[in-house]
C-alpha cells in the first residue's frame, strides 16, 4: 500500500521540467556539501545551552574589552582592529545569509521560477502538493535554524561594528 503512494510522487518529482541544478532540493544538497559551510553548521547547530552561553559571554567580553581599552590606551589601534574584524566578519557571513534565504524561499513557495535553457526564457513551475509538503518540512527542520543562526550572527556583528566605529 505504501509503495503505491510513493511511485506517483516519485514520477512527479522526476518528471518536473526544472533542470537538476536549479531544483531547490539539489540546491540545498549542494549548499550543505560545501566544506566550510558544513563544518560551520556542525559547529554552531549542535551546541548545547552551556556552549551557547559561553559564546554570548565571549562576545560581551569582547565588547567590554574593546570599550574599556579603547578609552584607556591605544584607542585608535584597538578600535580600528575591532572595526576591521567585525567588518570582515560581516562580509564573510552576509553572502551565506543571502544564499540560505534564497534556498528557504525556493523551498517554501509553491511556484518556482526557473530558466530551462540559456536563452533567459523564465518559466514558472507549480509544485505538486506532495513536493510542497516535503519541501516545507525540509525548510522548517533544516533551513530555518540555519537562517535564524545567520540572522542572529549578522545582527550581533552589525551591533558590534556600530560600537567599534563609535569609538574611532
Amino acid at each position: 500500500m505504501k509503495n503505491s503512494k510513493l511511485i506517483p510522487n516519485m514520477k512527479v518529482f522526476f518528471l518536473c521540467p526544472v533542470p537538476e541544478n536549479q531544483k531547490p532540493i539539489n540546491e540545498y544538497i549542494f549548499f550543505r556539501a560545501l566544506f566550510f559551510q558544513n563544518n560551520f553548521f556542525n559547529l554552531f547547530l549542535r551546541q548545547n545551552v552551556k556552549e551557547k552561553l559561553k559564546g554570548k559571554f565571549f562576545f560581551y567580553f569582547v565588547v567590554f574589552f574593546q570599550n574599556f581599552f579603547s578609552k584607556v590606551i591605544f584607542s585608535f589601534e584597538i578600535s580600528s582592529f575591532f572595526s576591521f574584524f567585525f567588518l570582515f566578519s560581516l562580509f564573510l557571513f552576509f553572502p551565506f545569509f543571502l544564499r540560505v534565504n534564497q534556498i528557504r524561499n525556493n523551498l517554501n513557495h509553491a511556484r518556482f521560477f526557473y530558466e530551462e535553457t540559456s536563452w533567459y526564457d523564465g518559466q514558472v513551475w507549480e509544485k505538486p502538493l506532495s513536493l510542497i509538503r516535503n519541501d516545507r518540512l525540509l525548510s522548517t527542520q533544516k533551513i530555518e535554524p540555519i537562517f535564524h543562526l545567520f540572522f542572529n550572527l549578522l545582527f550581533l556583528i552589525v551591533f558590534l561594528l556600530f560600537f567599534s566605529f563609535s569609538f574611532l
